[in-house]
């Protein structure tokens, strides 16, 4: 059996050309399953093959299991080093204004980035060993390491929805109540280090319950933020079809409808400091009350969003 002290150049160039060749086939992978949904485990290929390959070198060379770890890993670490220093450089750093290592879009990635290291550095010992004890502990990091990717690649699969109603406006004018559906689904890319989540509040529905006598209201609402004007669209909904009515051309029909359909935006609303709202001849100025009620809306959105 050759000595690990002896390891000619041509060894040196096997190993060096393994892990290269691992290393391209694992960046390719990353190119499909960072920006794809597909299963993630096949990520694990890397990892087995550099630990297959430096388990058959550590067999040859048992007493050189360092400069067959180091050969073989070289390509890797350099190819995604490289490759994770710009990811990590783009998307982390500017959003977490230089303390990336606090996210957990940088220490779960990093470690399973790492797995491979790892796996070959203890494929190199097992091969060099071949002892149960090298064994276990080679297969017990190649469970951790199918129990986090498995983690990551069951995240992301539920949308949680919920309701909520508050009162726009109440006073002696009118009394409008607003229902809002909210949709939020968590989905994160750690492979590409990226938050994909995506949750919106739509199918805002405003309820006449009560309003003056007379009041007449149109199908164009302004709401004005510190200032700035803008103008929204406001439909009635047919009640028996749940759709907007599109009978509109009867004399009143549309101006005494209870229900109504519109879009507006409640982050605008929870970060300015003035809001009006003109809707037809009822004319809103934003107090205490209004402001109170979208905070309590905000903490419900944000309660949905964490569940």
């Amino acid at each position: 059996m050759q000595d690990g002290s002896r390891l000619s150049p041509l060894w040196y160039m096997a190993m060096f050309s393994s892990g290269l060749a691992v290393a391209i086939v694992s960046w390719l992978l990353w190119i499909v399953f960072a920006y794809s949904r597909g299963f993630n485990f096949a990520i694990l290929l890397p990892g087995l093959a550099l630990a297959t390959i430096a388990i058959m070198f550590g067999r040859r060379f048992p007493e050189g299991i360092g400069r067959v770890t180091v050969s073989t890993l070289i390509p890797y670490v350099l190819i995604h080093g490289y490759l994770l220093y710009g990811v990590v450089s783009s998307t982390l750093d500017p959003q977490y204004d230089g303390v990336f290592w606090y996210s957990e879009f940088f220490l779960l990635p990093a470690m399973l980035y790492a797995s491979p290291i790892a796996l070959c550095a203890l494929g190199a010992w097992t091969g060099s060993r071949r002892s149960y004890k090298s064994a276990g502990i080679l297969g017990l990091t190649l469970l951790v390491t199918c129990i986090a990717i498995a983690s990551i690649g069951l995240e992301g699969t539920i949308t949680h929805t919920s309701t909520f109603t508050y009162d726009l406006v109440d006073d002696e004018n009118a009394h409008l109540n607003v229902n809002v559906k909210c949709e939020y689904t968590p989905k994160k890319n750690y492979w590409a280090f990226m938050d994909l989540t995506r949750g919106e509040c739509s199918e805002t529905k405003v309820a006449v319950a009560s309003k003056r006598p007379g009041l007449r209201l149109s199908t164009e609402a302004v709401w004005t933020y510190d200032g700035q004007k803008e103008h929204v669209p406001i439909y009635p909904i047919n009640q028996s079809t749940h759709s907007v009515a599109i009978d509109c051309f009867k004399p009143g029909y549309c101006l005494d409808s209870p229900h109504w359909s519109m879009w507006f935006s409640h982050a605008k609303i929870a970060h300015a400091k003035q809001v009006s709202f003109r809707w037809g001849e009822l004319q809103v100025d934003f107090g205490d009350e209004q402001f109170e009620s979208m905070r309590l809306f905000r903490e419900n959105v944000e309660h949905l969003m964490a569940e």
